[in-house]
């Protein structure tokens, strides 16, 4: 399902002229502070079956997110995931400009609605809780009493927001359920609650520590926490799905939709939780129908970019150059690079693959992402239509990966494709990895006349979207031997109590210092020119949190060490782990290991859960931002203005 254009053909419902009496009421929102629609006029009330049962905010005239379990056909439901039973769109009526004092309320009927694929409740924990609805009629917009929000551009902001939430000032908007006789549906007065936003490690200790009796989980990729300044203790009360704002630089973000406060988030002591937005927007977008609007928006917006790099100040390069260096994307955010081995199988860093890549402090049984909710891109050339979508069926890291205060070691992981790439020259290519193991020794050994490099993707920031791919990343290094390397950290570097081992590790120095730390490891690969052949000597470690600050070299894990435990963890069974504490088992004789531009037999298929999002190839249909690039961008930069001035006045409507 994809919504339609989201401003044209206004249509006025007529005026509703009421005054609300606040005579024999009851709230069940809690004792939030009553506010003047007028103040947010973005925010709506979701109706069906003659009730209230939720917010909904204006992204367009036409178009309003809310929260999945809002548009279940029981909202109350404490177990829901895909496939989900919803309601049906024609009982859906959105109110807007609900000021009960002014004559500007309009009412639509719902023509679509969708809910996040991966949207799922149970005893301990919601997440993905995404809803979006679209009207039959787009509402005729007012200032002042009907508006829309900028949500879309606010990715960025609302990551930084919750990443620094000191400083915040930050409240929750939800309307009052009033009951009057037996007519729950009317509105009442529109109430703001001042909450305070918690970091994500507070959120996780107080879940797992101060309420572990209840066995309530948090998960902060995927989630908020906030507390209230008077507690809501209640359980069973309507959740209605109203967002957590804050306000940062004199904008108001939009940081999470309510989540669980009818159950499991409630009692005593339990903090309100949000599913994040940040997270929710890829999706949202990919929903919408921009193909003629958005594509060309996005064209001049790339072409304008101004780009923000985590990367370091390596030198932009070709993706065509390196065909086989793609990009993980995990919980709907570039987290690393990955190298395909084969159509199908990568190689990637132990810590690209754990729940948190950023932990400094990891070890077996590691706590691994979902499979699917891994992406990989690849073929991600901007200027070209060669990009192609994977994702994950399964995934494995090296028993032996560990990482903590003064080494990371063993960063080995693999990602198998539920559907193989399609190869194409220049695009999408493999490397006869696994054939290298003693090129790679020989070369760490003698390092002194090799030409060496290191590849990664920036991380740009463009308006809202982190996972968007930024240009491709080469930085010339100076790969260091073992000796010169266990000098450095044992002597240079002792005070900072890093270890350094080199049976396990490689060493790199940069022309250009990284200094900085907490900036995000991508596991990148160091390349070394030997013989005419790219050898591939290991994968960055560590510089999220250790192997950083002045005077530190960067640190690889040896991909020689690794190849023996790749051979024997290849492993088609779909009864695998995805992370076993040793070996799979090794491949028979009618699986021949891959070699350079050939393939392993088609691995056995896993049944598809429900859950999972069909793997896009080139010959399946993508949706419009997937196609941003694929359109002609060979017209001038001129007419992509004139174009972009046209369709902004109209999106301005």
């Amino acid at each position: 399902m994809k919504f339609g254009d989201p401003t044209v053909d206004f249509v006025h419902f007529g005026y509703a002229i009421s005054a609300l009496i606040y005579v024999f009421l009851f709230q069940q929102t809690g004792n939030g502070t009553v506010v003047s629609p007028g103040d947010y006029p973005f925010f709506t009330t979701l109706i069906w079956d003659d009730q209230a049962k939720c917010g909904a905010t204006l992204m367009t005239s036409s178009l309003l997110f809310t929260a999945c379990h809002c548009l279940l056909i029981d909202p109350t439901s404490s177990d829901f995931k895909y496939p989900h039973v919803l309601q049906k769109p024609e009982y859906i009526t959105v109110e807007a400009g609900n000021d009960s004092t002014r004559p500007g309320r309009q009412k639509g009927t719902a023509k679509m609605i969708k809910v996040h694929p991966k949207c799922e409740g149970n005893a301990s924990i919601v997440v993905y809780n995404y809803g979006l609805i679209e009207l039959n009629e787009p509402f005729t917009l007012k200032p002042g009493y009907i508006e829309v929000v900028d949500f879309l551009s606010q990715k960025a902001a609302i990551t930084k927001a919750i990443m620094k939430s000191d400083k915040l000032t930050c409240f929750s908007l939800e309307f009052e359920l009033v009951q009057r006789g037996d007519a729950f549906w009317e509105l009442g007065a529109l109430l703001k609650e001042d909450v305070t936003m918690m970091t994500g490690d507070w959120c996780v200790n107080t879940f797992n520590d101060d309420l572990k009796s209840k066995n309530l989980h948090f998960n902060s990729n995927l989630q908020v926490c906030a507390r209230r300044k008077t507690p809501f203790e209640d359980c069973d009360k309507l959740d209605c799905g109203g967002p957590l704002m804050c306000r940062q630089n004199g904008e108001n973000l939009f940081i999470g939709l309510l989540s669980g406060r009818h159950h499991p988030y409630c009692g005593k002591g339990v903090p309100q939780v949000f599913a994040r937005l940040d997270i929710a927007i890829h999706w949202m977008r990919e929903e919408k129908d921009l193909e003629e609007c958005g594509i060309l928006l996005l064209i001049f917006l790339y072409l304008c970019r101004p780009a923000v790099q985590q990367t370091g100040n390596g030198t932009v390069v070709s993706p065509g150059d390196y065909p086989f260096f793609t990009t993980l994307i995990s919980d709907d955010q570039a987290k690393c690079g990955a190298t395909l081995m084969t159509s199908s199988l990568l190689f990637t860093a132990c810590h690209c693959l754990l729940i948190d890549p950023t932990s400094p402090d990891f070890k077996y049984p590691h706590v691994l992402q979902k499979p699917e909710y891994i992406t990989v891109e690849a073929g991600n050339d901007s200027t070209r239509p060669g990009r192609q979508m994977g994702t994950a069926k399964m995934i494995k890291v090296h028993p032996k990966c560990e990482g903590n205060a003064s080494i990371v070691v063993y960063n080995y992981g693999l990602i198998e494709l539920n559907e193989p790439f399609t190869l194409k020259p220049g695009y999408i290519e493999v490397v006869d990895f696994l054939s290298q193991k003693a090129a790679i020794t020989k070369a760490i050994k003698k390092p002194d006349k090799l030409t060496c490099f290191s590849l990664e993707f920036e991380l740009v920031q463009r308006g809202d979207a982190f996972w968007e791919l930024g240009a491709l990343v080469k930085e010339d290094m100076t790969m260091m031997t073992g000796d010169w390397c266990m000098n450095t950290f044992n002597n240079d570097l002792k005070s900072k109590n890093l270890h350094f081992d080199s049976n396990l590790q490689v060493c790199a120095k940069r022309k250009t210092p990284f200094e900085d730390c907490e900036k995000l490891d991508c596991g990148g690969p160091l390349i070394c020119s030997q013989g005419g052949e790219n050898v591939f000597i290991g994968l960055l470690s560590g510089r999220h949190s250790l192997y950083c600050g002045q005077g530190v070299p960067h640190v690889y894990a040896r991909l020689d060490i690794a190849i023996d435990w790749m051979r024997d963890a290849i492993n088609p069974d779909p009864s695998t782990s995805t992370d076993m504490p040793g070996p799979g088992p090794k491949p028979t004789s009618d699986q021949p290991r891959p070699t350079n531009n050939s393939e392993p037999t088609t691995p056995t298929k896993f049944t598809e859960s429900p859950d999972e999002v069909p793997t896009k190839t080139s010959d399946s249909p993508s949706p419009p931002f997937r196609n941003l690039f694929f359109i002609v961008v060979s017209a001038s930069l001129v007419s992509v203005i004139n174009s972009y001035a046209y369709l902004y006045k109209i999106h301005e409507m």
